[in-house]
């Protein structure tokens, strides 16, 4: 009996290690400050953009290990066009203390209406930033 106890918990130790070098290695606290902006440098920040507009995230990390992926995922969540929840473009780019992503619509117009961007590291969901285009300037 004695002899099967000990097994079972040495099955249940290496079920248990097992599990935890599969769990992601990230920290949240990786990223210092991230936002969208009007311009690559980060100088105005914005929630919305017009529709003829180049949209601009800038993340700053804080310590992240160098070989941290770190990806945006730009999604159409309801727009006046485009199926909602659409993936529109997704940027991976390894770390930096500043990464600066970037989605342009190539010379065509924006569709209209509620957007967001997800920020992953190392593929595990870390932030969701949501923001507007509109068809008239707003700047």
């Amino acid at each position: 009996m004695k002899k099967r106890l000990n097994i079972q918990l040495l099955l249940l130790s290496l079920i248990i290690l097992a599990a935890a070098s599969c769990s992601s290695n990230v920290d949240p606290g990786w990223i210092n400050q991230a936002g969208l902006y009007v311009d690559k440098r980060g100088t105005q920040p914005t929630d919305s953009y017009n529709w003829r507009d180049t949209f601009y995230l800038i993340v700053d990390l804080n310590d992240a290990p160098s070989d941290t992926v770190i990806q945006a995922s730009w999604i159409a969540v309801d727009t006046n066009r485009l199926q909602s929840d659409t993936v529109v473009k997704i940027d991976t780019k390894e770390a930096k203390s500043r990464l600066v992503f970037e989605i342009e619509n190539g010379g065509n117009f924006w569709p209209t209406g509620q957007y967001q961007v997800n920020i992953y590291l190392n593929k595990t969901l870390i932030m969701e930033i949501p923001f507007e285009v509109h068809d008239t300037d707003i700047y």
